[in-house]
């Protein structure tokens, strides 16, 4: 029975190297994400970020959207709708100001992009915070 102990054992690494195959795919997603965590008010591609952490774009979409529960555009909307909500709390620029700071030139796009994702536009979202404070 040197044969079946000897296949088990093989049986045993192949795992292990898929396991750890998994942990370095999960580390680089992560690392993917740090990278638009940090980048989102650029104008940052998927395929730029797939390509620098040597995967497909179709392949880091996936992951990326199992990792995050978003798409990739979703996931920077996101990203970008959260700290333009902070500065509007907590600073005085203005509505363009923010937009150019969190990665958009067109302020009637961001506008836009943030009354279908907040329910109300910068502005009133401002007006509102003020109001509880």
């Amino acid at each position: 029975d040197l044969e079946k102990c000897f296949m088990d054992i093989l049986w045993e690494v192949c795992q292990s190297i898929e396991d750890i195959k998994k942990q370095g795919q999960y580390n680089t997603l992560y690392a993917g994400q740090k990278y638009v965590d940090e980048n989102f008010n650029t104008a940052i591609k998927m395929e730029e970020v797939a390509q620098s952490f040597y995967m497909s774009s179709a392949y880091f979409s996936t992951k990326f959207k199992d990792l995050t529960g978003h798409t990739f555009s979703q996931y920077i909307i996101k990203k970008r709708i959260e700290m333009a909500c902070q500065l509007l709390e907590d600073s005085k620029l203005k509505i363009y100001e923010i937009a150019k700071q969190v990665g958009y030139n067109d302020e009637k796009h961001f506008s836009r992009l943030f009354s279908d994702y907040m329910g109300v536009s910068p502005r009133q979202y401002r007006k509102n915070k003020k109001q509880y404070v």
